[in-house]
């Protein structure tokens, strides 16, 4: 059941992701659909890619979908974004280890 026009999408995406979104989603949707044909659950995976192919390009924020690197998405940020090493240095381990370090 490809869809054709934006429309034509289920409620749940017309009413929350963006125009631009949605064209993602239906475009995503009908490959997705095509792709999977011999697939018993055909329908769910190509619901699933869609999804998907919509948080390669927008994110959530608050009740709202922002495009990617967008103004409020860059203001809800962190102000500096921390990294994997960071994180294991606060956390009591080197940037090259997985155990915590031994207790002073």
């Amino acid at each position: 059941m490809p869809y054709r026009v934006n429309a034509d999408l289920p409620p749940a995406v017309r009413t929350h992701l963006p125009p631009h979104a949605q064209d993602i989603y239906r475009a995503a949707f009908n490959h997705a659909w095509e792709a999977h044909r011999a697939d018993p659950r055909q329908e769910e995976a190509a619901h699933r890619i869609a999804w998907a192919a919509v948080k390669r390009s927008y994110v959530k924020v608050g009740d709202d979908w922002e495009p990617l690197g967008g103004a409020r998405w860059r203001a809800s940020a962190t102000a500096s974004p921390r990294t994997a090493c960071d994180s294991r240095r606060r956390n009591g381990r080197d940037s090259g280890s997985r155990r915590p370090a031994p207790p002073p």
